[in-house]
């Protein structure tokens, strides 16, 4: 079996895998392997908020390549370790919503590191509120991942909505600072 090393390696050691599913990188399982057969894989999965979501048992077949020691697996089990912090529910962050509730939202946000998503018109921008006013609103962009992606002005009319302490502008937030941490050093 091709990847009979690995999968015994990642056993021993409780080494989580990506397992790429046909031909797309784009869908795969992640977790740590329980046990292999020539048939089929069991797997400790996880979901991409590092949460626990079962064991997944699956054909060797399903499986077109295995990826490990990347950036992903190194995101997945900083997500995996600090998965309480995405559980935690804190207050409010929004004083009040007064005569223009696009203003009196985001300004709550101005400065502050919390990571909010905003969809304006067809697209969501990610990322921290820098500078806010009637008319515009400036925001340091990131991606889901946490990496910095540049900054954005658009028209504070366009908002359509605000999202903030959800679990995806959480772990956005999260694996910034953890990036940042990781730059410094």
């Amino acid at each position: 079996m091709i990847f009979k090393d690995l999968f015994d390696k990642s056993i021993q050691d409780q080494k989580p895998l990506s397992l790429i599913k046909g031909d797309s990188d784009n869908d795969f399982w992640f977790g740590t392997l329980v046990s292999y057969s020539e048939e089929a894989l069991e797997l400790k999965s996880y979901n991409l908020f590092g949460e626990f979501d079962g064991y997944l048992i699956v054909p060797i077949e399903d499986v077109s390549s295995v990826e490990y020691n990347d950036d992903y697996e190194d995101v997945m089990n900083y997500l995996i370790s600090e998965n309480n912090f995405l559980a935690h529910i804190p207050d409010s962050k929004v004083d009040t919503l007064g005569g223009n509730w696009k203003y009196s939202a985001l300004a709550c946000f101005e400065g502050e590191p919390i990571v909010v998503s905003v969809q304006e018109s067809e697209t969501e921008q990610l990322g921290f509120i820098k500078h806010v006013s009637l008319e515009s609103i400036e925001m340091a962009c990131i991606d889901k991942l946490g990496e910095s992606i540049g900054s954005v002005l658009f028209m504070t009319d366009n908002v359509e909505s605000i999202c903030y302490y959800t679990r995806r502008t959480k772990k956005a937030g999260m694996l910034y600072t953890w990036r940042e941490g990781k730059k410094k050093k």
